[in-house]
């Protein structure tokens, strides 16, 4: 089942949404006329399973849950959990595959990685986890 747990803000606009079969995940508290409305959903249906998000929200945070409840549903699983700021891509070609990892704030990070692997600005094996400077980069060839 999904996680969302705090508050957020609706901004921009609100979709008014009622539900039949699905599960209402968020709803509007602090205007009584949205109150029966809900601002996020999830519905199994057949073998598949449909969200719906009814406005926009303020918070990054929101999004960060709700990619993770939608991966979580997909069953995929991360290969890496970066630390808030540090963004990870992969990038694939036909005969490699990379894992790009960005610090974008002004400390170090340390973030869990794959071990073993080559670290292409280093040219080290990389251990379970790698320490970023501040905006520091690596990419490993996966």
């Amino acid at each position: 089942t999904a996680d969302f747990p705090g508050s957020f803000t609706a901004t921009k606009y609100v979709d008014w949404l009622t539900t039949e079969s699905a599960q209402i995940l968020a709803s509007y508290q602090d205007q009584w006329h949205l109150k029966p409305f809900a601002a996020l959903t999830r519905n199994k249906y057949g073998k598949g399973i449909g969200w719906y998000v009814g406005t926009v929200l303020k918070e990054e945070a929101f999004y960060d849950l709700l990619i993770e409840n939608l991966l979580k549903d997909a069953q995929i699983a991360p290969l890496v959990k970066p630390p808030l700021g540090v963004e990870v891509s992969t990038r694939h070609g036909k005969d490699y595959k990379l894992l790009f990892v960005i610090n974008h704030t002004d400390q170090q990070q340390i973030v869990t990685i794959p071990k073993g692997k080559l670290e292409l600005l280093t040219g080290e094996k990389t251990k379970d986890s790698i320490t970023l400077a501040r905006f520091g980069v690596a990419v490993i060839k996966l």
